[in-house]
């Protein structure tokens, strides 16, 4: 109600267009408005505000705060241009044409801003071959017009002794001399306690793992909307 009769007061639309072109393209279409327009206007123009709100009710707009905002809307109008009732109120589809379509009197809306996803690749692999598994698998794609996956290195590089234990299947689909060296953003390890013979886990690098994550997010600009992780 706002967009249209500020369109009115900026000169996009006719100003001597009716009630019923500013009803319409604000999408209130009541058929009970519409064929009383003649008697809303005159409602308007010899009784004020409180005879308006009268008059909307008996033409069918029940809900107050609806009522309310009609009411205001032309009452800007009416401040700003005349209120001319058409020839023939009863047929919503003889002013139609009097008002420009709705999107000439809508505020231009901006882009929506793309989300950035921050990606956490699996146990020794690393951002490139993550970047490779979103696009093979569709999901890259899935969201491109939503958000931005962004694969982010662990920072520890596995040394020679780690290589010889990587996975065979890494090994062949994803070699070093093509993806780059592996990494790992921590490595879980079970340690033997005492001669008990009980066990437990130790992460190792975990603290590093985890300062390296803050530190990309506290970085970013634009900021990251959310964390994707894979794997580990």
């Amino acid at each position: 109600l706002e967009s249209c009769a500020q369109s009115k007061a900026a000169g996009l639309m006719d100003p001597i267009c009716t009630v019923a072109d500013l009803l319409r393209a604000a999408k209130l279409e009541h058929v009970q408005v519409c064929s009383s327009l003649a008697s809303l206007t005159d409602a308007f123009n010899d009784g004020g505000r409180t005879t308006l709100l009268t008059a909307l009710k008996d033409a069918g707009v029940t809900k107050l705060p609806e009522r309310q905002a009609l009411a205001s809307m032309l009452a800007k109008v009416n401040r700003e241009g005349s209120l001319q009732p058409t020839k023939d109120e009863s047929s919503p589809a003889t002013t139609a044409t009097s008002a420009p379509p709705l999107a000439a009197m809508t505020p231009p809306v901006s882009e929506p801003k793309m989300l950035r996803v921050m990606c956490l690749h699996s146990f020794r692999t690393n951002a490139k071959i993550m970047g490779y598994q979103l696009d093979v698998t569709g999901q890259k794609k899935a969201v491109q017009d939503l958000v931005n996956l962004e694969p982010l290195d662990a920072p520890y590089v596995c040394n020679e002794e780690d290589s010889k234990k990587q996975y065979k299947v890494i090994l062949t689909y994803f070699p070093v001399a093509k993806f780059g060296e592996y990494r790992e953003w921590y490595n879980a390890m079970d340690v033997a306690k005492g001669g008990t013979g009980a066990e437990y886990v130790t992460y190792a690098r975990f603290g590093e793992a985890i300062q390296c994550v803050e530190e990309a997010l506290s970085s970013a600009s634009p900021p990251y909307d959310g964390i994707m992780g894979f794997s580990q």
